[in-house]
């Protein structure tokens, strides 16, 4: 990731729910696919265009 784009995107993650929000600046777009989105807790080629928290709780087990 470029640090253009660590500028514009934050994670966070809440312990006791065990899911990711991700926060997405104004023009940028994060797409997770593969095994990634699954660990954060999303569904597969899932789209951020602003801040979403993950429908599942995350897995490091992938």
């Amino acid at each position: 990731m470029s640090k253009e784009t660590q500028t514009k995107v934050k994670f966070s993650y809440n312990r006791s729910s065990r899911k990711v929000w991700v926060g997405v600046k104004r023009d940028t777009t994060v797409w997770f696919t593969g095994e990634l989105a699954t660990v954060l807790g999303f569904d597969q080629d899932t789209l951020i265009e602003k801040k979403t928290l993950s429908p599942y709780p995350t897995d490091i087990n992938g």
